[in-house]
C-alpha cells in the first residue's frame, strides 16, 4: 500500500507511459499527461495541474476513469482525483493556489453567475440559486437543485460560493461532492482527525455539497450528514445541495434527511432549449478561443440536446482537432470529427423526439401539441408535427394518432393533407417546415 502522493504520481505515469491497453494511446498521453504536475494529496485527494481548463475537461472527459483505476492498483485503496487548470498558478503564487484548495472553498473560479446562461429550462433554478447568494442563510435554505448530468448544477452551485466569497469576504465557503466527503470521512477515521473533519464542514457559513444522491444505502455516510446538517441549519448557515433526483425519489435515503432536504426550495433544471443550447455554445467557442460558424453551431445544436456537457465536449473535441491538425472547423470537418453525433441522432428519432424538436422550436410543450386544445396556432403546430412524423419515419397514420393523444387516423391525414397544401400555398410556412426537417435530421 502506498500512501505518499508523489510517489504515486510517480508510478502511475511509469504505468501510463506503458500504453496501458484501452487506457491511453502513446500520442495521447505525450498531449494530455505528460504535461501534468503534481501538487499534493491530502485527504486521500490526489490534486494534479494541469495546463488549462479544457485540457481538464478532455483528461476528465477521457481518461479519468482508466486512471482512477491504475492508481487503485498502484495505491492499494480507492484514490480520488481532482485536476487543477495551471492558469493563475505562477511560481510565486502556486503556494497560495494549494492552500487555497486545502484552507477555503474548492471552487472552480470560472463558475460564475456571470457566465452561467439561463434560459426557460433553467431560469427558476438561477433565480433561486442567485437569492441564496445575495442573502446566504436567509433565503431558501437548504437550496436543493436536481437535474440530470451535465445539465450545470456543480456550475450553479460554484457560482454561489464565488459570488459569496467576493461580496461577503468575511463569510466561509467550502464545495466538496459527496463521494470525496465520504472518501475524507474515511481517511479522517482511519487517521484520528475525526474532530478536524467535524469541524471542516460544521464550522463554515456557507456549505455546498455536490451529488447528494451517493448517499443512497450508505447509512453512515447519511449520519453523518445528518448531524452536520442539524449543525449549520441551527447556526442559521446556508446549505446548498445537488442530487440528479429530487429529495423523495433518492433511494435508500432516511426519512429524517428527506425531509430536511424539502425544508428549503426544492428546484429542478430540464435539458437546455434550441436557443440556450446556441448560446452555450457560442459562449464556449468564445471563452475558449474557437472561431467555429454558426452553421456548425447550428449542426452541434440540433444533434446534442440531453445535457450542457456533451455541448461543450463537442466544442472541446473540435478545438483538439483544430489545435493539433492546425486546420478551420467547417461544417464538413465538424460532422466527421463529431460523426458518432449523426449516427446517434438517426438511430435515436422517434414521433416523441420530433415532437420535442417541434414543440421548442415554436416555444411550446410537447403536451400542448398533443393536448386537446385548439387555438389557431396550436391546430396548426400539430399539423406540422404530424406531417413531420409521416414524412421523416413513414410510420403507419394509427401510430402517429396515437402519440397525439390518442386521435383517430383520418384526422391524422386530414391534417397531413391541410397541410401540404398550406406548404404549397405559403412560403413562410414552407420554410419552417424545412427548417425544422434540418433540425430533426441534423443537417
Amino acid at each position: 500500500m502506498i500512501d505518499n502522493g508523489k510517489l504515486l504520481w510517480e508510478k502511475l505515469l511509469g504505468n501510463l507511459h506503458n500504453f496501458i491497453p484501452n487506457v491511453i494511446s502513446e500520442q495521447a498521453f505525450e498531449t494530455w499527461i505528460k504535461p501534468a504536475r503534481f501538487l499534493k494529496f491530502e485527504g486521500g485527494v490526489l490534486y494534479i495541474e494541469l495546463p488549462n481548463k479544457w485540457i481538464v475537461d478532455w483528461v476528465e472527459e477521457y481518461y479519468l476513469d482508466g486512471i482512477k483505476g491504475i492508481l487503485k492498483d498502484i495505491a492499494g485503496f480507492d484514490v480520488n482525483l481532482r485536476f487543477l487548470p495551471k492558469e493563475g498558478i505562477t511560481e510565486e503564487n502556486k503556494h497560495i493556489e494549494v492552500k487555497e484548495v486545502k484552507d477555503e472553498s474548492n471552487l472552480y473560479q470560472e463558475h460564475t453567475f456571470d457566465n452561467f446562461i439561463v434560459g426557460k429550462s433553467n431560469h427558476f433554478a438561477h433565480a433561486g440559486a442567485f437569492a441564496v447568494a445575495k442573502s446566504p442563510g436567509s433565503a431558501y435554505n437548504p437550496l436543493f437543485v436536481y437535474g440530470g448530468v451535465g445539465l450545470g448544477k456543480t456550475h450553479l452551485i460554484m457560482a454561489i460560493g464565488n459570488y459569496v466569497k467576493t461580496n461577503y469576504p468575511n463569510l466561509s465557503v467550502r464545495y466538496i461532492g459527496t463521494e470525496n466527503f465520504m472518501t475524507e470521512m474515511i481517511y479522517a477515521i482511519q487517521n484520528r482527525q475525526t474532530v478536524e473533519f467535524k469541524n471542516r464542514y460544521r464550522e463554515v457559513d456557507v456549505l455546498l455539497i455536490d451529488d447528494i444522491h451517493f448517499l443512497s444505502g450508505k447509512e453512515s455516510l447519511q449520519e453523518e450528514i445528518f448531524h452536520t446538517f442539524n449543525t449549520l441549519y441551527n447556526a442559521k448557515k446556508q446549505i446548498v445541495i445537488t442530487s440528479d433526483k429530487s429529495p423523495e425519489d433518492i433511494p435508500k435515503l432516511e426519512e429524517r434527511i428527506v425531509s430536511r432536504l424539502q425544508w428549503g426550495l426544492v428546484v429542478d433544471i430540464q435539458p437546455p432549449d434550441f436557443e440556450t443550447r446556441m448560446a452555450i455554445l457560442r459562449n464556449k467557442a468564445e471563452k475558449d478561443g474557437l472561431n467555429i460558424d454558426d452553421e456548425v453551431l447550428f449542426f452541434i445544436a440540433s444533434n446534442v440536446k440531453t445535457n450542457i456537457r456533451d455541448l461543450e465536449g463537442c466544442v472541446i473535441k473540435l478545438l483538439a482537432y483544430s489545435s493539433m491538425e492546425k486546420q478551420d472547423i467547417t461544417l464538413d470537418k465538424a460532422k466527421e470529427v463529431l460523426t458518432y453525433i449523426v449516427k446517434d441522432v438517426k438511430k435515436n428519432i422517434t414521433i416523441d423526439f420530433i415532437q420535442e424538436v417541434v414543440a421548442d422550436y415554436y416555444q411550446l410543450t410537447k403536451e400542448k401539441i398533443i393536448s386537446s386544445e385548439r387555438t389557431k396556432k396550436l391546430v396548426l403546430v400539430r399539423q406540422i408535427a404530424m406531417y413531420l412524423s409521416r414524412e421523416i419515419l413513414s410510420v403507419p397514420l394509427k401510430e402517429i394518432g396515437d402519440a397525439f393523444g390518442k386521435r383517430d387516423h383520418t384526422t391524422v391525414m386530414y391534417s397531413i393533407k391541410k397541410l401540404e397544401k398550406l406548404i404549397k400555398k405559403d412560403k413562410k410556412i414552407k420554410e419552417q417546415v424545412i427548417n425544422l426537417k434540418q433540425r430533426i435530421k441534423g443537417g
